[in-house]
């Protein structure tokens, strides 16, 4: 029987503070298995960030460098969760995951998994357009406004936004755990979520309020430092160092949330 079949009963759903919590619990226990693989991507692509700040002393790149900078962010970032995801099965089922096993589960499909990553990347840019197009379009200005039209924005384009991102939460952990085929592993992620929106979406909900609230530091810290007459070259750097090392943290968070996530209503399906 299928994943996406076995879930079409609604089993008894998992609870989000109960996932979260061990989701927590389970990255505090074994960190080294779980941030470290994310981790090190996130320094890669903060490297990255640093280096195309550098390369145009703060000014906006070309929008065709920005789409092919995304994508590769994306992808790299889809490789390291992949690494995550398999890792937290592993130790969700008792077992003691390796790098090397680990790697090699990733690389024994890696040119699924890059199809995998480049379909999440268009998704994600997807469910996210609005937000994206005004902070493009804005950004020339780092003000009051530019944060007042990207808080409406998001606000306004919010529900949409999780509901797309719920709906196709499970693809990589049926692509990596079930055997699912890339474009395969969307539809099927889409079938079996059927019923359990709400809670993925307090998943994401939770994580994603603690993300905002760092994020808005972040920015509040952007905006303070400007006025102080600090270089913009270097207020981009801190804030994209920053950015890396907590998106790396709460990225992992929510990789290993999910895979739990999806675990237990497998579990529990008949």
């Amino acid at each position: 029987m299928s994943a996406a079949a076995a879930f079409a009963p609604a089993p008894a759903k998992p609870r989000v503070f109960a996932t979260l919590g061990a989701a927590l619990g389970l990255l505090r226990r074994h960190p080294a298995q779980l941030l470290v693989p994310y981790g090190a991507v996130s320094a890669l692509l903060v490297a990255e960030s640093l280096a195309v700040i550098a390369l145009t002393d703060g000014e906006r790149p070309p929008m065709a460098v920005n789409v092919a900078l995304g994508l590769v962010t994306g992808i790299a970032g889809g490789v390291g969760g992949g690494a995550i995801v398999v890792a937290a099965a592993t130790l969700a089922r008792g077992g003691t995951p390796s790098l090397a096993g680990t790697l090699d589960a990733l690389f024994r499909r890696r040119l699924p998994l890059l199809a995998l990553a480049a379909l999440a990347v268009i998704v994600l840019w997807i469910s996210t357009l609005p937000t994206w197009i005004v902070q493009w379009a804005m950004n020339d200005s780092i003000n009051t406004d530019r944060l007042t039209a990207i808080t409406l924005t998001t606000a306004l384009w919010l529900p949409v936004s999780l509901y797309l991102e719920a709906r196709f939460a499970l693809a990589f952990q049926l692509f990596l755990l079930e055997g699912a085929g890339p474009a395969d592993a969307f539809v099927r992620s889409w079938r079996a979520m059927r019923g359990n929106i709400l809670r993925m979406v307090g998943i994401l909900i939770a994580i994603g309020a603690v993300q905002a609230a760092i994020t808005m530091a972040v920015l509040t810290g952007h905006m303070y430092a400007i006025a102080r007459g600090e270089g913009l070259q270097t207020i981009l750097s801190v804030t994209a160092a920053v950015s890396g090392v907590s998106g790396a943290i709460l990225g992992a968070l929510a990789i290993v949330a999910v895979t739990l996530y999806y675990l237990r209503l497998r579990d529990a399906a008949p």
